[in-house]
């Protein structure tokens, strides 16, 4: 159990990230995006693998940590900047008069 001791920072390092992720993916839901969602989670699923080849030789299992870490933080910043995204434009259209 010691080496999954010595994991377990690794492993909390992925919760803020997977929050943020997970957050950013039910606001795209909500307001009628689930399509972007899929698209930004699968870009996170092959972040996760690419890292999971990459950095598993040289890092062990740290590396796959190392690539969890990544997948999830790239999630939420794609996540986070779909939303941004779409929140402008409403913006836009919301301050647009019809008349």
């Amino acid at each position: 159990f010691a080496g999954t001791a010595r994991l377990m920072p690794w492993l909390a390092a992925v919760a803020p990230f997977l929050s943020l992720r997970l957050a950013a993916g039910t606001i795209l839901v909500a307001h009628g995006r689930p399509g972007e969602r899929i698209g930004f989670e699968l870009c996170g699923v092959l972040a996760l693998v690419v890292g999971m080849l990459v950095l598993t030789p040289y890092f062990g299992i740290r590396g796959l940590a190392m690539a969890l870490i990544i997948a999830e933080l790239s999630m939420a910043l794609i996540g986070w900047w779909l939303v941004r995204q779409h929140l402008i434009r409403g913006a836009k259209t919301m301050w647009q008069c019809d008349y």
